[in-house]
């Protein structure tokens, strides 16, 4: 959601951890499948963050 509707770098650094997930659960790294999980929410979240502070901008220059 963060790729396609918000901030377009902070949604592939996203998907780029959130793709390590399942590649690292699967080699048995646990710890690193559930950092790497982490990693993925918290730039998700600063994606939509710094995305929706973009929108209202625009929105209120544009009033």
């Amino acid at each position: 959601m963060v790729f396609l509707l918000f901030w377009f770098l902070f949604g592939a650094i996203a998907m780029y951890y959130s793709s390590q997930v399942t590649t690292r659960w699967r080699s048995g790294d646990v710890a690193g499948a559930k950092q790497a999980s982490k990693s993925a929410l918290i730039v998700n979240l600063i994606g939509i963050g710094v995305g929706l502070l973009f929108w209202i901008l625009v929105i209120v220059a544009g009033s």
